[in-house]
């Protein structure tokens, strides 16, 4: 189902966090203008699970980042695995990032949006060595 930037905005009010709303207002904020009509990726709950339970362990990201991912990996958890799950996704200049919702009950599960710009300590740390190699790499 297609919808636009309040009615995605509407069905949130019920079910997100206050910290999720922030993150939620600030990429709507970033990326879409308000006529904007989006349109959902749609997948299985299991497999949406099995991509952010990934994603949460591998992202190297600071914890504060995380805090959408971690509560999406627990609500998508909650559902049956079978639940086809909405993904709408964003990316603004600062921000980048998915809403997600149960496809039958419309229920916000989460979000995943982070700074675009955000960076592990392992990946500052690689890019310092491209950038500037050491003398034994030169």
């Amino acid at each position: 189902m297609s919808m636009s930037r309040d009615e995605l905005l509407s069905r949130i009010e019920g079910d997100a966090t206050p910290g999720a709303k922030r993150r939620i207002r600030s990429l709507f904020d970033d990326a879409c203008s308000p006529s904007m009509t989006m349109n959902p990726v749609r997948s299985k709950a299991s497999e949406a699970l099995r991509v952010w339970q990934t994603r949460l362990i591998t992202s190297g990201l600071p914890i504060l980042s995380l805090n959408g991912i971690r509560m999406l990996v627990r609500k998508l958890g909650t559902v049956p695995p079978d639940t086809e799950i909405e993904q709408y996704g964003f990316t603004g200049k600062r921000f980048a990032g998915s809403v997600f919702f149960d496809g039958t009950s419309g229920r916000f599960l989460g979000d995943t949006i982070v700074k675009r710009h955000a960076k592990s300590q392992e990946m500052i740390a690689l890019e310092d060595q491209l950038i500037r190699p050491s003398r034994k790499s030169a």
